[in-house]
């Protein structure tokens, strides 16, 4: 994994060592680039929050931001750790 450039915005693009950049928001987001669409993907965490109404049976979840950059930086090491071969 290297770095590849950073934005006006902040936003930090890596290369991994598969050719799929991963990209590293201000506002907390992480999000990684599929192999064979030009979609990116996001890889934050989830927690599961409890429905607005009554009347919603299905299970809602948000995406846990992470402000931080270096909290950001540390998180993208160990998913690539454990994700990219």
């Amino acid at each position: 994994m290297k770095l590849i450039e950073i934005n006006n915005n902040g936003t930090a693009t890596f290369s991994l060592n598969d050719g799929r950049k991963l990209k590293s928001y201000q506002s907390g987001y992480v999000r990684i680039e599929c192999k064979r669409h030009d979609r990116l993907y996001q890889i934050n965490r989830v927690r599961k929050v409890p429905p607005k109404t009554k009347d919603n049976y299905f299970p809602m979840y948000e995406r846990i931001l992470i402000p931080n950059e270096l909290d950001r930086l540390e998180y993208i090491i160990n998913w690539v750790k454990r994700n990219v071969q």
